[in-house]
């Protein structure tokens, strides 16, 4: 009996996501999504004129959020040691 193969999320296009697919990039609902914007745990800000969020601080975020805040892509043992907890 094999496993169903699950479908990976395509990659953004765009650098600019609306609430949905910013939803859909850190793997939740669009519903959790305001509702932890509205809280204040989601502080990134949307980029003027498009009401989107930039994906490179929605990465900011996700970083901090996963306790490795601060540290550049570069930083490989840092991300490594944030790993594994």
């Amino acid at each position: 009996m094999t496993t169903p193969k699950i479908k990976a999320l395509p990659l953004p296009t765009s650098r600019v996501l609306n609430v949905e697919q910013t939803a859909a990039y850190i793997g939740i609902s669009a519903n959790q999504l305001t509702a932890l914007r509205k809280s204040g745990q989601f502080d990134v800000p949307r980029v003027p004129y498009c009401k989107g969020y930039d994906t490179r601080r929605v990465d900011d975020w996700l970083d901090r959020m996963g306790g490795i805040n601060g540290l550049g892509m570069t930083d490989e043992q840092a991300w490594l040691d944030a790993c594994d907890g």
